[in-house]
């Protein structure tokens, strides 16, 4: 049965229709096969994207750097706690931006002798957190659990579907990505549906597979439209209602309470564009559509108005056309349409991404009274 749709924010309305767009790499899943980045090599990563330090302008000795505590980096004085939070602590930035030009670095910030070495106990915790349950390994379907006894995808990703599952919400699985890894991620949510995850994650009702008919490949044109090809029989589809629709679930599995849907997206008009919001995967956001609410996911959104990788487009009602929106203005929809994702705090806390659409979801309505 389709389920009922009406305005939220009021006493009594039933809530919409959550479309959650989940980045790949980094996001849901603890590895960059396109990128040459290895599990370990992410989790050193993590640690360091949300490791923050002085701004390099701040520091007057040579050679010597600092926490975001002032603590001298290297020295034997507690570190201060990995920052997953939105804004910059004043005056200071992520080590992974500060010091990005020694890559190697990154990849190995929390073993012995590295900037990060004092941060190794969080990468422990997120090795055991990601640790599939050794007594089911030997029947564990190879989709879900790495060969080294791993999760190929965060549990915390399961837990938000089973969670809203268990709430009867309706809601749309969007799996996003710049790589070339969406058919391991399909098998992975198909394995999944088939009910072979652990028991602690089973949907009452059965959850949707994936076929290549809700498998697209996304591209901008050379005009800056975007467009999506279906990988089942090449589908072009340029019209964005039309692709709103396949993100909203009323193209291949209308009537249903909750779909998924996955797509490729077009990293080099992205990089070819200067990493600008306005050039990353787009997301359709109508003014005055209160059914659905549309949230994306990804590591890395960053809250720079020059660069970042989701590219909001708006308008304020179906009979307008999308426009996207300023670097400055997507900045304003962090907590609300957009969330970035520290890595480590989705990987050691299932119920992260629960969290944050719950966040989201106040946030918008506070919004809507304003309006």
């Amino acid at each position: 049965m389709a389920p009922a749709h009406v305005s939220a924010g009021t006493a009594g309305d039933v809530m919409p229709t959550l479309i959650l767009h989940f980045d790949v790499n980094e996001t849901i899943l603890v590895a960059d096969p396109a990128g040459g980045d290895t599990l370990t090599d992410c989790l050193n990563k993590s640690v360091a994207k949300n490791a923050y330090v002085w701004e390099p302008s701040r520091e007057t000795t040579p050679g010597v750097r600092h926490w975001c505590d002032g603590t001298v980096i290297g020295s034997e004085s507690p570190v201060p706690p990995l920052v997953p939070d939105w804004k910059w602590p004043e005056g200071c930035m992520p080590y992974y931006r500060a010091y990005s030009e020694d890559k190697e670095e990154l990849k190995c910030f929390t073993e012995p002798g590295r900037a990060g070495a004092a941060y190794r106990t969080v990468y422990n915790q997120m090795m055991t957190s990601l640790e599939w349950p050794e007594d089911s390994r030997a029947s564990a379907n190879g989709r879900l659990c790495r060969e080294e006894g791993l999760h190929f995808l965060l549990p915390a990703l399961f837990r938000t579907i089973c969670e809203l599952e268990r709430q009867g919400r309706s809601f749309g699985v969007v799996i996003r990505t710049f790589g070339s890894d969406i058919e391991d991620v399909v098998e992975a949510l198909n394995a999944f549906a088939s009910g072979t995850h652990l028991s602690e994650f089973q949907t009452t009702t059965p959850f949707p597979t994936i076929d290549k008919h809700n498998v697209w490949d996304g591209k901008y044109s050379d005009t800056g439209n975007f467009t999506l090809t279906c990988r089942a029989d090449g589908t072009l589809i340029e019209d964005e209602d039309v692709i709103l629709d396949v993100m909203e679930g009323r193209y291949a599995q209308k009537g249903k309470r909750f779909h998924v849907v996955a797509c490729t997206d077009d990293y080099s008009w992205w990089k070819g564009n200067g990493y600008m919001p306005s050039a990353g995967k787009p997301v359709w956001v109508t003014q005055d559509d209160r059914r659905y609410h549309h949230i994306f996911f990804d590591d890395n959104i960053h809250n720079l108005a020059h660069d970042s990788i989701v590219a909001v487009r708006t308008r304020s009602g179906a009979s307008s056309p999308f426009a996207p929106l300023s670097g400055e203005d997507t900045l304003s929809l962090h907590g609300v349409h957009l969330v970035r994702v520290p890595t480590f705090a989705a990987i050691l806390d299932q119920h992260w991404f629960l969290k944050q659409i719950a966040g989201c979801e106040e946030n918008l309505r506070s919004k809507t009274q304003e309006s």
